[in-house]
């Protein structure tokens, strides 16, 4: 029988993992507690925290502060969240026996700024060292943590007479709320933020949708020092176009492979289940789950009374196949009228994405079975499956093998020369424009903003304060950043 869930477990304590802190050596120091309670107010959890405050800097983690230097907290504070990998044994070794915050420490002295080439995993850091009068902070290779900053523009100088000098340091933080308890930075939205998210569904880094507020984009990490704010790509994904492989090898990698992400992703596996839709990503890693689960794993599916939109039997189909125990719940209108309040208030940016709704359901009805962990596919469809975009794509670039000088002489004047009216010719104008437009910005010729003028939505006054090409120049950005990948 499907569950049916309690009507007010909608404000259940969160567990979420965060830092909160700022360092800002030249600014007077105020009540430092009373700020790492508003910050820790912002990021709303329930989990224990661990803080530290001197009159230049504080910090607070839901994980354990370590000291930079352990002769003297006044020299610096270290902290990380997540589920960091060492490569180092040595680190390895420390990370167990004390904590993650320790190793990182270590791994700071010992290889300075490139003390992230022993990091891998999920993970979010700050490191402040007072003696270098610098903060550094940053994030794994997918973003899996959020991080937030901030430079306070006018905080008080110490011994300044007038709230006038411009403040150096940072303020940061896990979510947008965390950063903008604190006292000295403003709550302002920001109109290219939402541009931006009517642009792509959501606000994409660097910005935010708050003026001055930035947030780290994957792969990267900021190093302040005084006024002075550099943003560092550490690591890019590395495309091998051939393999001497053959894809038999290959192949067989892949189970062992898959295997030991889902093992490296569990910490408890009486409190972690799987979401469980039915599709490629989510059967491949229920099935593993289930093979290294001791006792029989649980897995939750969410299911709607709408033609077309229920996945439910295939998850049904995988539950049997991998022998979990599989617990349903049909998300009703009601339901989803009841909860849209409460889901589009834990996001502390807007949020478009319809998966919200099913991801929401999902994880509500496994914490309502004990569960604090649980584990989801993503991209499997794309990489092992196919997609129907790839195969699109793969026809439009058949025509850009054609010489140039016999497409712009020859095919495309005769083109454009034939009368519209002609279904067939309709149909080959439209394939040389797309043809011609590059990736990624082919992939949103039929985005909303790009369909209608920007002076059809917005008023006059709203788009004096934006940049229209600023969306498309970031995706262009981050497509281009790897070397010598083919598309």
């Amino acid at each position: 029988m499907p569950n049916k869930l309690s009507p007010h477990s909608l404000k259940r304590p969160t567990l979420t993992r965060g830092l909160a802190g700022w360092f800002l050596p030249n600014a007077a120091p105020r009540n430092a507690y009373i700020e790492l309670d508003a910050m820790l107010a912002g990021l709303n959890t329930s989990l224990n925290v661990d803080t530290h405050a001197s009159d230049t800097y504080s910090c607070a983690t839901t994980e354990r502060l370590c000291a930079l230097n352990s002769t003297s907290e006044d020299s610096g504070m270290v902290a990380i969240i997540g589920h960091p990998q060492w490569k180092n044994a040595h680190l390895a070794s420390l990370a167990a026996q004390a904590s993650h915050s320790a190793a990182l420490a270590a791994a700071y002295h010992e290889n300075g700024d490139s003390f992230l080439d022993q990091l891998s995993g999920n993970f979010a850091f700050v490191i402040i060292d007072t003696a270098k009068n610098t903060l550094l902070a940053g994030v794994d290779r997918l973003g899996h943590f959020p991080l937030y900053y901030s430079q306070p523009k006018n905080a008080p100088a110490k011994n300044a007479q007038r709230n006038n000098v411009k403040g150096t340091g940072l303020v940061f933080g896990s979510s947008a709320s965390t950063v903008l308890a604190h006292s000295g930075i403003e709550r302002k939205i920001l109109p290219q933020g939402i541009y931006d998210f009517i642009y792509f569904h959501m606000v994409p880094s660097p910005v935010s949708i708050y003026q001055g507020l930035s947030k780290l984009p994957a792969g990267h990490y900021l190093k302040c020092s005084g006024a002075k704010l550099e943003i560092h790509n550490y690591w890019q994904p590395h495309f091998a176009e051939s393999s001497d492989k053959s894809f038999r090898a290959m192949a067989k990698e892949l189970r062992p492979q898959l295997k030991a992400a889902v093992s490296r992703a569990v910490t408890d596996y009486s409190t972690t289940g799987a979401f469980l839709s039915g599709g490629l990503d989510s059967s491949s890693v229920t099935g593993m789950l289930a093979e290294l689960s001791e006792h029989q794993a649980r897995a939750y599916s969410i299911g709607f009374a709408a033609e077309g939109y229920d996945e439910m039997a295939y998850a049904r189909i995988s539950a049997k196949k991998f022998g979990v125990k599989l617990n349903e719940y049909y998300v009703t209108p009601d339901d989803v009228v009841n909860a849209l309040p409460d889901i589009a208030t834990s996001y502390d940016e807007p949020f478009g994405n319809s998966s919200a709704l099913p991801a929401y359901f999902c994880a509500k009805l496994a914490a309502e079975d004990g569960i604090k962990c649980l584990l989801a596919g993503d991209g499997g469809d794309e990489i092992f499956a196919g997609n129907e975009r790839y195969a699109k794509q793969g026809v439009f670039e058949a025509y850009q093998k054609i010489p140039a000088a016999l497409r712009s002489h020859f095919i495309e004047p005769f083109t454009q020369a034939l009368p519209s009216q002609i279904a067939l010719a309709a149909k080959a104008k439209s394939y040389i424009d797309q043809a011609n437009v590059p990736l990624p910005d082919r992939l949103q010729s039929y985005n909303f903003l790009n369909r209608h003028r920007p002076e059809e939505i917005f008023s006059s006054d709203f788009l004096a304060q934006i940049n229209t090409a600023s969306p498309a120049a970031l995706q262009q950005q981050v497509y281009q950043r790897p070397t010598d990948a083919s598309t």
